[in-house]
């Protein structure tokens, strides 16, 4: 079964320029690993990530994002199945978000959200806009 899940957080005040690009380089590796798909955004101390993926590997990366300390108040904003994969073919499965052209697949993902789901979609749009201003 697949699911998504997307979450924000707050980065450590102690995460620098370097802890960035290794947490990079991690997600990548992790994701890859475990056949997780996605985006990950950065800014103003803040991260958004979207996955996608199978439900018991999407559930164990979340626990271990969860207890990462690099980052704190963590928000899971949908947690949901999903029929396929949005982000499968978009830069070798995940990517981390920084130019015009990798906005695309997320505009997909807010349209998806908005077309499956009935109620606060319109909090999720908020959430998003100061990530995509900086890109």
């Amino acid at each position: 079964m697949l699911r998504t899940i997307c979450y924000v957080s707050t980065a450590s005040p102690s995460l620098n320029k370097e802890g960035l690009s290794e947490l990079y380089k991690e997600v990548i590796l992790k994701n890859t690993l475990f056949n997780i798909t996605g985006i990950l955004l950065y800014s103003d101390g803040n991260f958004m990530q979207i996955m996608e993926g199978e439900a018991d590997e999407l559930g164990a990366l979340y626990q271990n994002i969860e207890n990462d300390s690099r980052h704190h108040h963590l928000i899971k904003l949908t947690e949901s199945n999903i029929s396929q994969r949005i982000f499968e073919n978009y830069s070798n499965g995940f990517t981390i978000v920084n130019n015009e052209s990798e906005v695309f697949k997320l505009n997909l993902y807010l349209k998806w959200l908005k077309e499956n789901f009935e109620g606060d979609v319109e909090r999720l749009f908020k959430i998003v806009k100061p990530f995509l201003k900086y890109i």
